[in-house]
């Protein structure tokens, strides 16, 4: 657990992508809103965020700035359970894999699009190494993940 003001979501994804990790990220951000992301060895294969699926919930989350995290790790991680009004509108909690597309390719284009957008951060986003400005928390968060 730690917060995303010192180990920011792309970073905290990419080592979770890099160490090969399978369990539940869940993110708090600061407005209250929840993010929940299966990894499966290291790759995103589910996620919901402020009422997105997918990848989409990831584009999202990745704007998050402020929030605390917490990574339960689990070999076989259940599927993220999903919100009452998602449930109640038909949808069904299932283990099906929603994102298709590689953890590192998601956060190229997550970054790519954020660029387009002329979101202000685009610049701090270091896809392909984590390059935290804590580097103990990093340390913190390796060690609780061997």
């Amino acid at each position: 657990e730690g917060s995303i003001t010192t180990l920011p979501v792309t970073d905290l994804i990419q080592l979770l992508n890099a160490t090969k990790q399978s369990g539940l990220l869940q993110i708090l951000d600061t407005d209250g809103r929840r993010a929940d992301l299966v990894f499966v060895d290291g790759e995103i294969e589910q996620a919901h965020y402020d009422g997105h699926e997918g990848e989409a919930a990831v584009y999202h989350l990745m704007r998050a700035r402020r929030g605390q995290f917490e990574f339960t790790k689990d070999d076989q991680p259940a599927a993220v359970p999903r919100p009452a009004a998602a449930t109640d509108a038909g949808q069904t909690s299932s283990g099906d894999r929603q994102i298709a597309r590689r953890t590192q390719s998601l956060l190229l284009e997550g970054a790519r699009l954020m660029d387009e957008a002329g979101h202000p951060d685009t610049a701090r986003l270091s896809v392909g190494g984590a390059t935290t400005r804590d580097s103990s928390t990093a340390n913190h968060l390796r060690n609780l993940l061997d």
